[in-house]
């Protein structure tokens, strides 16, 4: 059986799920033991509205430790934790092994709508900061703006030169440098940037895939590349 008739029957006809709605089962088993076969410490978290699967990372997540800019817990679905230990070795090769952030999960709607923002169902997360052992960024000083193309930029590595640009600092590069590696390995169903729009002019907002058949349905050009 061949991967695109597999990715259809996982779509099914007229079945396709909300942009960001897990798929209809509980708990989401395959995602858990994909964190366990990869060694990545968590525990299973108490119910929470909005959250399907419900974990908390204890440690860092493949080598990268999640700092919370106040006392907020790193409460998260099981998607996003997977997405981050999968994104891992992107920061890695940009020498960042920590990400300061400000929320994960956050029970909120979407600004100025009624729809529910992906941090309310633990599916994303807002990095304020990224540091390594030889250096700490900050995105609100550091990303640098309209350096390079990232508006509708398909998530493409042919494409990843023309999406770093010519920033003026090193630190610029290494940041323009992190999202777009970040854009092309499609690991994330979304990264909002400061080039987006003012409300993210601070912060990164990386959020996961909510289940396997959004994967598939991004493969298949089905799904927007923006939302949050």
């Amino acid at each position: 059986m061949g991967p695109w008739f597999l990715a259809f029957v996982m779509l099914g006809v007229g079945s396709a799920p909300a942009d960001n709605a897990p798929v209809d089962r509980a708990p989401d088993d395959d995602c858990l033991r994909w964190l366990a076969d990869n060694e990545i410490s968590f525990l299973r978290a108490a119910a929470s509205k909005g959250i399907h699967t419900p974990v908390e990372p204890r440690g860092p997540i493949a080598g990268l430790r999640l700092v919370p800019r106040g006392q907020r817990r790193p409460l998260m679905d099981c998607e996003l934790l997977r997405a981050l230990a999968e994104a891992a070795p992107v920061f890695r090769e940009h020498g960042i092994y920590e990400l300061v952030f400000s929320s994960a999960y956050d029970y909120r709607t979407r600004r100025n709508t009624a729809r529910l923002s992906a941090h309310g169902n633990g599916l994303a997360i807002d990095v304020h900061g990224v540091r390594g052992p030889n250096a700490a960024y900050d995105i609100a000083r550091d990303y640098e703006r309209g350096a390079g193309r990232w508006l509708d930029l398909p998530p493409n590595r042919d494409v990843l030169a023309e999406c770093v640009g010519t920033p003026d600092t090193q630190a610029g590069r290494t940041l323009r440098g992190l999202v777009c590696r970040l854009k092309a390995s499609g690991v994330f169903r979304v990264i909002v940037t400061p080039d987006d729009d003012a409300d993210h002019r601070d912060h990164l907002h990386l959020e996961a895939f909510p289940d396997v058949v959004s994967r598939v349905r991004r493969l298949l050009g089905v799904l927007p590349l923006r939302s949050r």
